[in-house]
């Protein structure tokens, strides 16, 4: 079977399209008002200072830190923890992730791969989003 990866511009298309019905008329001076408006509100940077990666699949970390990002936006409370000790790999965790995963665990919006794994750097199936 073959497995869509999903890519970061559509993280975007996703905040806008599905968790935000009332910015329907959002207007923008590019071809990507989705990724215009998550990029203004900080939600979603870019890979570096000057680039943001379309088209480049979306990490494990990267999508629990759009979803962190995206709570505190709308001002939900954030400030549940989950501590990582359980994952082996915790070590790996990018800094500017690490309390959105911790959070997200919380929640119970994310969780590892396995009992010792959480894998921040695999990539995210579209089914892992709408999941």
């Amino acid at each position: 079977a073959t497995s869509i990866i999903y890519v970061r511009e559509k993280m975007s298309d996703l905040l806008m399209n599905d968790f935000i019905p009332a910015l329907t008329m959002y207007v923008s001076c590019t071809d990507t008002p989705t990724v215009d408006w998550a990029y203004e509100n900080k939600i979603v940077m870019g890979l570096t200072d000057s680039v943001f990666g379309i088209n480049e699949s979306i990490t494990r970390e990267q999508m629990f830190t759009i979803m962190y990002r995206y709570a505190n936006h709308q001002k939900i409370d954030t400030s549940a923890r989950k501590e990582l000790t359980q994952f082996s790999d915790r070590g790996t965790i990018s800094k500017y992730a690490v309390n959105a995963i911790k959070w997200s665990l919380a929640e119970g919006i994310s969780y590892g791969i396995t009992d010792t794994q959480f894998k921040p750097f695999d990539t995210v199936p579209r089914a892992y989003v709408v999941r």
